[in-house]
């Protein structure tokens, strides 16, 4: 029957509590208000995860990063803020999952203070240790524990250098090169054995374990960064298998998303993302429930932090819809 075909895989069941419809936004040029009025509507529209963007540090007033100058703390979000809209959260019986971008996109994060600890002006160097973690570390605790989540996303998406384009557009400097393979996967052992020790799950983005040549026919889609030298399958076979992943896929013109089957085939639990285009989210919502995924997060990105709250709505109430619809509770 169609309700069985469209049965959470075991490894969804084992690792999350319920089907996740999930919506993503970011704290950045956003005030905690803005950020409360539409957990509500999310909540309305049937959503019960937040995954909530913490990706530039300078958007947040911490503790823990005090290092970075006060001047550049520009709509920041106090500690009292972030715990107000945490709890916020979970009084209307959703989940928080707190969205720190960790290893690439560091000119948001460490690059602009520490350039020391790159390996490229996008990308930290796990072998940097200590001065690294020491770091970072404290941010997750701080985080954590002002958020009370259990689940951790450490993005660990988009490592420049899957393009020649990169170079072009001054994005990667010449004689600059991509991070290896090796190095974001000794990333991601680093945060997850960090992680067991503190009893928290980890999410992450799928974007550099699949690739074109693996997936031919989802080429065009411009999310699968295969890379020469390891990434793709190679990498992907060295992940743990506790860590959620979570496919995206925003302009698609299709009807089936093989990768996302492969990645629950190979034992994951996984998670599809959408974005605006509603074919998109209509299909990938459809076919992600019909090959077992754990369920579907939509993204709001530019739309939230430019405050363009009629878009934000309308990808709410559609993605909302078609979540529900594929991913009854």
């Amino acid at each position: 029957s169609d309700k069985e075909i469209r049965k959470n895989s075991p490894k969804c069941e084992s690792t999350l509590t319920r089907k996740f419809r999930g919506l993503h936004l970011s704290v950045t040029n956003v005030s905690p208000e803005d950020v409360i009025r539409t957990v509500e509507l999310a909540k309305q529209n049937g959503f019960n995860t937040i995954v909530l963007s913490l990706a530039k540090w300078q958007s947040l007033a911490l503790d823990s990063n005090s290092w970075i100058e006060s001047s550049k703390k520009k709509k920041t979000w106090s500690r009292e803020d972030l715990s107000r809209v945490s709890n916020h959260i979970k009084s209307v019986g959703m989940d928080l999952i707190p969205h720190l971008t960790l290893f690439s996109h560091q000119i948001v994060f460490l690059q602009p203070y520490f350039p020391e600890l790159m390996y490229n002006s996008k990308t930290y160097d796990p072998r940097k240790g200590e001065a690294l973690y020491g770091k970072v570390v404290p941010i997750i605790d701080e985080i954590l524990a002002l958020t009370g989540a259990d689940t951790l996303h450490i993005g660990h998406d988009e490592v420049v250098g899957w393009t020649q384009r990169h170079w072009d557009k001054g994005i990667l400097q010449p004689g600059e090169k991509q991070a290896p393979a090796e190095l974001y996967l000794r990333s991601v052992l680093d945060l997850h054995e960090l992680a067991k020790r503190k009893n928290i799950r980890l999410m992450m983005w799928a974007d550099m374990l699949i690739s074109n040549d693996e997936f031919p026919e989802m080429s065009r889609s411009g999310s699968l960064h295969n890379q020469p030298g390891g990434y793709g399958k190679p990498l992907r076979d060295q992940i743990p298998r506790d860590i959620i992943l979570v496919d995206w896929h925003y302009l698609e013109r299709r009807h089936n998303f093989p990768s996302i089957k492969t990645l629950l085939d190979e034992g994951f639990a996984v998670i599809g993302s959408t974005y605006t285009k509603q074919s998109t989210i209509k299909n990938f919502s459809s076919y992600s429930a019909s090959v077992g995924a754990c369920g579907m997060l939509a993204t709001t990105w530019t739309e939230f932090i430019s405050h363009k709250w009629d878009d934000v709505k309308e990808i709410i109430e559609f993605s909302g819809g078609e979540f529900s619809s594929s991913f009854p509770d």
